[in-house]
């Protein structure tokens, strides 16, 4: 098993200095702590295949491509642990599919569970420490049972909560590392939102009608059940750093600068739109500060909610520009300016109202590159919560494979620079270590491995991944 850990805060045995990078004595590479967690990351319904029990499986007819087999990786798991040690990882973030574990309600299958066990038997047996998501976009058809917009319902909490313990139960004595929630911003936004997730709601343009205060709201207390579960059930300290359990939340992010800051009400435009997207889950997991109204008084609202969170995971790939614009996603009042944005088309076509058109260079996917606004957001991200930090996803799409390597090294420039300036950050997992599908279609390529799905599904290292694998094993950069 690796040394490599992730301690918690106010866990008196894991109490640590904080540890700053620095240059060697040449001065030629920025290096990081011995004990920094190198990672790759994933989801289940991405790489996976024939997810045929979750909503998204008949969902995807409205997509350009289905998910079909995706990577096969249902079956190639043991191949994809190989790949991870063959870049000196230390952690491999993956999820499970509830719609696989719980194809019923209350119904649970044993066949499904024995396989996770096996990819958790697979990856600490190379000593890759596996961190497990329990919720990436994708929900088992069977909640729908509960009404036509499950997520609406106070029954979610329960029955997420239950899935929670069950999988902590099941799984504690492989797994210390854990997210019930990946970008549950994106989630909530694209299914409740933007109608890009089903049910395929739209109520973004009125968020403080049900979006915030009934949707967000349920998200909010299922992670907080699900996180007092997991501490609960999962008693056992699977790699001995003397932790059983940690529990975060992979959360999307971006660096929101307002369009022309020069003028004043743009610059209160992007604090609004921040606070939103960015810190309106964490605001209410970490600190009880639920914000329903928008009004952003910081106003400590449930108490009894702050503290679910031991670690802040930061999701970043790109900056967001954002305009005033009264009537506009009510109180918010903004305009932000989408470009080929993951959450929506619709969000694309908001976003042709009036901002300015992007100069910097860009993703296969659209998305701009970025990096100084990741140094941004950690820092906002740890001064906000003074909470240890993982970059739990940041990668490119790049299918000519000749951006990665400086993307990813560009990146960890500014994380490092983060880290100079205090931020207490312990790990950065890349998205993704193979390529996967990408909601709706297979053509970004975002893995450290290029999948050829016509060919049997082999998985070619990519110069990004060579390059990955030598930061990897010298925790340092060029």
């Amino acid at each position: 098993m690796s040394a490599r850990s992730l301690p918690g805060i106010g866990l008196a045995v894991l109490a640590i200095g904080l540890i700053l990078p620095s240059c060697d004595s040449s001065g030629s590479r920025l290096s990081f702590p011995a004990d920094f967690l190198w990672g790759a990351a994933s989801s289940a319904h991405q790489i996976e295949g024939n997810n045929t029990n979750s909503d998204l499986w008949d969902w995807e007819t409205r997509f350009e491509e289905r998910s079909g087999l995706a990577a096969n990786s249902y079956v190639l798991y043991d191949q994809d642990a190989e790949l991870a040690r063959t870049l000196n990882l230390d952690v491999y973030r993956f999820s499970i599919e509830w719609a696989r574990v719980e194809p019923a309600r209350d119904t649970w299958s044993d066949e499904a569970i024995a396989h996770y066990r096996d990819v958790l038997t697979s990856l600490i047996r190379r000593g890759i420490r596996p961190a497990v998501t329990l919720h990436h976009f994708t929900n088992p058809k069977w909640i729908y049972d509960i009404g036509p917009d499950p997520w609406e319902s106070p029954e979610m909490v329960e029955e997420f909560e239950e899935y929670a313990r069950r999988m902590a139960h099941e799984f504690g004595a492989r797994v210390d590392l854990w997210m019930p929630w990946n970008e549950p911003n994106v989630y909530a936004v694209g299914a409740y939102g933007l109608g890009r997730f089903p049910p395929g709601r739209f109520g973004l343009l009125s968020p403080t009608e049900k979006l915030v205060p009934v949707v967000m709201r349920n998200v909010i207390e299922a992670h907080i059940r699900a996180y007092r579960a997991i501490h609960e059930t999962d008693k056992i300290d699977a790699d001995g750093d003397g932790a059983a359990a940690l529990v975060g939340v992979a959360q999307s992010t971006m660096a929101v600068e307002p369009a022309d800051p020069a003028q004043p009400d743009h610059v209160v435009a992007a604090d609004r739109w921040a606070r939103f997207w960015n810190w309106l889950f964490l605001d209410a997991v970490a600190r009880g500060d639920f914000d329903e109204d928008l009004a952003l008084d910081e106003d400590v609202d449930r108490p009894d909610w702050a503290g679910s969170l031991d670690f802040v995971g930061v999701n970043y790939y790109s900056r967001m520009k954002v305009l005033p614009q009264p009537g506009l996603m009510g109180p918010l009042a903004v305009l932000p300016c989408f470009s080929d944005d993951q959450v929506s088309a619709v969000a694309a076509v908001i976003g042709t109202l009036g901002c300015p058109e992007p100069t910097l260079e860009k993703t296969d996917t659209g998305w701009e590159i970025y990096p100084e606004g990741f140094r941004d957001v950690v820092l906002q991200a740890w001064r906000r919560y003074g909470l240890p930090i993982v970059v739990t996803e940041n990668g490119i799409a790049d299918a000519a494979g000749d951006k990665r390597a400086s993307y990813t090294l560009r990146h960890l420039e500014a994380l490092h620079q983060a880290m100079e300036e205090g931020a207490d950050v312990r790990g950065y997992w890349y998205w993704s270590l193979i390529d996967n599908y990408e909601w709706g279609s297979f053509k970004p390529r975002f893995g450290l491995f290029r999948v050829e799905y016509e060919n049997d599904f082999r998985r070619v290292l990519t110069p990004g991944g060579e390059v990955y694998a030598e930061v990897a094993e010298s925790d340092s950069i060029p």
